[in-house]
């Protein structure tokens, strides 16, 4: 008779209920998931890692079992990690001020996720600005983002939108992109002291976002949150410190009525990333890492990330995706070429050098250094060619990943894998979804 590759135990119902209560509490570390044996049998019910074996407590049929790495055909969890606290730019850091001379005081509440602006401001202030201003502070390159979601009370003077200054100083260099009542507006000061110089513009959206970039501001609009476009740029030198945030001009003072609007989904920081798509990295070896990227160097790739890799080394990457690449854009890539497939459809030949706070630098012979907003301007990143290797065992988390290699151990935190490129990767047990031995 051939002995089973997996203990059982059989269990009184109560024991099975406890064990199963207790596995799945928050500190016990297991999961909901099914097991198939190498003999193709399968088992659910709650599991925990061992060292180089699989715990399931299968309470419909009452049973412990405990699988060898050995027998292991595949492991799938059913249900994911609990989601990690997300930071939130919206409730800190927020400061208000009434900028320039208004004739009454403004009003400004933050709440998670949006920020309401109350305003009665002068139409005409000599040169200055007269406005109610929220903000943020930021050092360096940056950017905010958000919508306009309804307005208030408005004169044909109010607008409101996003802006970017230097201070709070009334004649302070600033852009501003919004609207009005008859349309979109941008608005820009490159001097302390000297007059705004203004574009109106249509179609009008209500999703806006401001970046500066060294001594340059550019302002986007977007129908969607996913599709921007550039609608100005200026060059506007100011201190390494600057003031981002929300901006409300209007409202009667002989009439007694403020002017009124709320944004909402407002984001802050360096390299927004405004769309669903997390950046995938296709390796040499045909793994995939799908993981936000925080920076790179000519060497290596940093990641983010409650899921992530610290780091891969850039000669093993094959490909960069920052966004979805559609397959009419396939054939704009040339064979055997490295560079940038940018979202208008150009390849621009050259090489990769860096990324940071969201800017992508690519080197050509003919261009020398170009620069490029990584979440908007490209598509993917072009450094090789990718070709799946042989691999016993392919693992899959819920971050999207897909790693292949040779499955070396379990442990009570997780697994480690022999990954052609990377050698040797620990993956924590939180981040696994499936894991599949491969035949052959």
């Amino acid at each position: 008779m051939r002995k089973p590759a997996h203990s059982c135990r059989r269990l009184g119902p109560t024991l099975v209920l406890g064990l199963a209560a207790l596995l799945g509490s928050p500190t016990a570390g297991a999961t909901e998931g099914r097991v198939i044996t190498r003999l193709r049998q399968t088992f659910q019910g709650q599991i925990q890692l061992l060292s180089n074996a699989v715990l399931i407590v299968d309470v419909a049929h009452t049973r412990l079992l405990q699988v060898p790495l050995t027998n292991l055909h595949s492991l799938q969890f059913l249900a994911g990690p609990a989601p990690f606290p997300e930071a939130s730019d919206t409730l800190s850091g927020w400061q208000s001020a009434d900028v320039g001379p208004v004739p009454q005081p403004g009003a400004s509440r933050v709440r998670t996720g949006g920020i309401q602006l109350r305003a009665t401001t002068l139409e005409h202030a000599g040169g200055q600005d007269s406005i109610r201003f929220t903000y943020q502070t930021l050092r360096g390159n940056g950017e905010i983002a958000g919508r306009l979601l309804r307005m208030k009370g408005w004169t044909t003077s109010a607008r409101a939108g996003l802006m970017i200054r230097s201070s709070l100083q009334p004649d302070a260099p600033s852009m501003f992109i919004g609207q009005t009542l008859t349309g979109g507006v941008t608005q820009w000061r490159e001097h302390p002291g000297t007059a705004h110089r203004q574009h109106t513009r249509r179609p009008v959206y209500d999703r806006m976002r401001l970046k500066r970039d060294g001594d340059w501001c550019y302002g986007y609009a977007s129908p969607d949150g996913l599709h921007w476009r550039l609608v100005d740029k200026a060059e506007i030198p100011m201190d390494k410190e600057i003031l981002v945030g929300c901006a409300l001009a209007g409202g009667s003072v002989s009439q007694g009525l403020p002017a009124e609007c709320w944004f909402d989904d407002v984001r802050t920081g360096r390299g927004l990333r405004l769309h669903g798509f997390v950046p995938q990295v296709t390796l040499e070896s045909g793994s995939l890492l799908v993981e936000d990227v925080a920076y790179s160097d000519e060497g290596e790739l940093y990641f983010q990330g409650p899921y992530a890799l610290p780091s891969v080394p850039l000669r093993h990457a094959a490909r960069l995706d920052f966004q979805w690449r559609p397959a009419r854009l396939e054939a704009q890539v040339p064979a055997g070429r490295r560079g940038a497939l940018l979202a208008s459809g150009e390849f621009f030949e050259g090489d990769f050098k860096s990324l940071r706070e969201g800017t992508c630098t690519m080197s050509t012979v003919l261009f020398g250094l170009r620069r490029f907003d990584a979440h908007h301007d490209i598509v993917s990143i072009v450094l090789g060619q990718s070709e799946v290797r042989p691999a016993n065992a392919e693992i899959r988390t819920w971050s999207g990943s897909i790693l292949r290699g040779r499955l070396l151990s379990l442990t009570e935190t997780g697994l480690v894998l022999q990954e052609p490129l990377l050698g040797r990767v620990f993956i924590p047990g939180f981040a696994l979804k499936e894991v599949s031995q491969l035949d052959g």
